[in-house]
């Protein structure tokens, strides 16, 4: 299968052996990237919250900051519909996966991915106390 040339540009995939057989994968999935950026880009507010997420995992899971949509665009509700399923056909996530939904608009669009564990959260960067942003990361890790 031919994938949309645009998920290339929203990968950031944190670990070199992603896909590892023995680890589980957390992606985390915004809405869409800023131009020149990589999704959930560790210059910003939200990717800094998401690397601080991500240095607490467990030892066995691997991590991809990935984003549901290339740019922001007023997107149809078919074409937001298709988007997020190509999401689910080109990360594949596996049995044991966990997905974290960052945002309504995230969770609105997100198809069932059967076996895939879903964990929705607020977007990284509504956090914008200190207190709120290690709410923010204990109940990420918390769900895992």
């Amino acid at each position: 299968m031919t994938y949309p040339i645009e998920y290339y540009s929203v990968i950031n995939v944190i670990n070199e052996d992603f896909r590892d057989p023995c680890k589980k994968t957390v992606y985390f999935v915004g809405i869409h990237h800023k131009e020149g950026l990589s999704a959930l880009d560790s210059s910003t507010r939200g990717g800094k919250l998401i690397d601080r997420v991500i240095e607490r995992l467990p030892a066995d899971y691997l991590a991809a900051k990935t984003n549901l949509f290339r740019m922001f665009n007023m997107l149809g509700p078919k074409r937001a519909e298709m988007m997020a399923k190509e999401w689910v056909r080109f990360w594949d996530p596996q049995e044991g996966d966990a997905i974290v939904l960052l945002g309504d608009e995230v969770q609105k669009w997100f198809p069932e991915t059967p076996g895939v564990q879903i964990i929705n959260s607020k977007h990284p960067a509504a956090c914008w106390s200190k207190s709120s942003q290690q709410e923010f990361i204990d109940n990420i890790i918390n769900k895992l």
